[in-house]
Formats: C-alpha cells, structure tokens, sequence
C-alpha cells in the first residue's frame, strides 16, 4: 500500500495539474494510517475506496489484543470463542441501531463491521474444534482436499 502510494504521488506529480497533486497529498494522511473510514482520515470521495483497507487494518491491529486476552483465561478456546460471541452481538446490535441514526457510521466504521469479522472467526474456531471435520480434511481421500484446494482457490480468487 505504501509503495503504491508513493507511486501514485510521483506520477501524479509528473504527469497532472498541481491541484491533482494537492487532492493525493491531503488524502496521503488517512491512508497511509488507515482512518480513511473514520471521520479524522478526510479522505477525498476520490480515494474513498481505501475504506475497506482500513477497516480491516483497524481489526489487526485490535485482533491480537483480543487473542491475548483469550489465551490468558483457564480455557483459551472457550474464551476465544465467547469474546468474539459477545463482539459478535454487539457490533450487530450497533450496526441496526446506527443505520437509522448515522447510516455513513453503520456502515463504514470497524465497530459496526466487526461482527462479520467476529462470525469469521468463530466459525473458523468451531470448524477447528470439531474433531470429525479435522479428521476428514486429514484422510487420505480426494474429496475433502478437492473441496480445501477449492476453497483456497475461492479466498485467492477476491
């Protein structure tokens, strides 16, 4: 990302009109950071789509912190799997309450979006926990790996 954004100066610089290169520099700060989805990023309706970049960048850097407090409790899995149930339900809750009230907040801020985060994670607990499951993907049979090559080419794919 940053590399692209020094890219992106560098040819705008050599190439358009100074008031181009005046709009990339004011959107320089938000998105080198991150808050492009936040109300401090001031990001240009030109580089907005840098929101999703954000959103998911906000969430690694919190992630960890959660994992440590889930690792730190008699029962890391359970723990783990109970906060991002509660993240879960709030961050859901939020997100239909702000839609009436602040629809822009609802939908581009990392607290209204980090249920579906949350659901990633917990299904990836859950799918691991599941001894069949794990099993399955282990045996020797094509069917599971044709479906995990699958799936890896599906997430590749986006």
């Amino acid at each position: 990302m940053y590399v692209f954004q020094i890219t992106l100066v560098v040819v705008v610089y050599a190439f358009f009109h100074r008031d181009q290169l005046r709009a990339v520099l004011s959107d320089l700060p938000g998105l080198l950071t991150f808050t492009g989805n936040l109300p401090i990023g001031g990001i240009s309706p030109a580089a907005f789509h840098s929101w999703t970049l954000a959103t998911e960048e906000q969430f690694y850097l919190l992630w960890p912190a959660f994992l440590l407090v889930a690792m730190r409790l008699s029962r890391p899995r359970l723990s783990a799997a109970v906060l991002l149930l509660v993240i879960q339900v709030t961050s859901l809750v939020g997100a239909i309450v702000l839609t009436s009230i602040s629809p822009p907040w609802a939908f581009y801020s990392l607290p209204t979006r980090a249920w579906q985060l949350a659901l990633g994670g917990l299904l990836a607990l859950v799918a691991f926990s599941v001894t069949g499951l794990v099993c399955a993907f282990r045996s020797s049979s094509r069917t599971p790996r044709t479906v995990c090559c699958c799936g890896r080419i599906a997430i590749s794919a986006r």
